[in-house]
């Protein structure tokens, strides 16, 4: 089944639609302010959904279930795009790029926590990075100079870095 997720303006309600017949599966009420980001989660069959808020807050929710697993505020700058990865251990991870900020989440049952990540002179704080997508064990960034940065997460690092960029 080819599914769509869209937001909404206002109070934020957000739409899971089946593709193939136009057809409104689940509708979220994460109580954001318009949802500005969306992405399916790839574990459990994509029943996850991330959700970023233009009051930058963060949800998860069990699109099937109609149920919001976690909600908490996000960065302070605008998030530009959300890449998200099934991790080990049942766990799911997603990064959150914007405007001088990478943030790289985890969602353990309903435990949601953040890291920010940090690099050498482009980075967190000098930096607009606009894109982000997920393959393998590796996130790609992309900065508005055109530089992609390779960003590869470790289990238990207490902070994270983002390597060299390449354009």
């Amino acid at each position: 089944t080819n599914l769509v997720a869209t937001g909404q303006q206002g109070k934020g309600y957000t739409y899971v639609w089946e593709v193939s017949n136009i057809k409104t599966l689940a509708i979220l009420e994460t109580g954001q302010k318009t949802v500005c980001q969306i992405a399916f989660v790839k574990q459990n069959g994509g029943r996850a959904l991330v959700t970023i808020g233009e009051d930058q807050s963060v949800a998860i929710s069990d699109w099937k279930s109609q149920t919001v697993l976690n909600k908490t505020k996000g960065d302070a700058a605008d998030c530009y795009h959300i890449a998200t990865a099934a991790a080990s251990l049942g766990s799911t991870q997603f990064l959150a790029v914007g405007n001088k900020f990478v943030t790289f989440w985890s969602l353990n049952g309903r435990t949601l926590t953040s890291k920010k990540v940090r690099s050498g002179s482009k980075g967190p704080g000098t930096a607009k990075f606009v894109s982000c997508a997920q393959a393998g064990n590796s996130f790609y960034i992309g900065c508005d100079d055109g530089n992609i940065y390779v960003f590869s997460p470790e289990e238990n690092k207490r902070s994270y870095a983002i390597s060299d960029s390449f354009s």
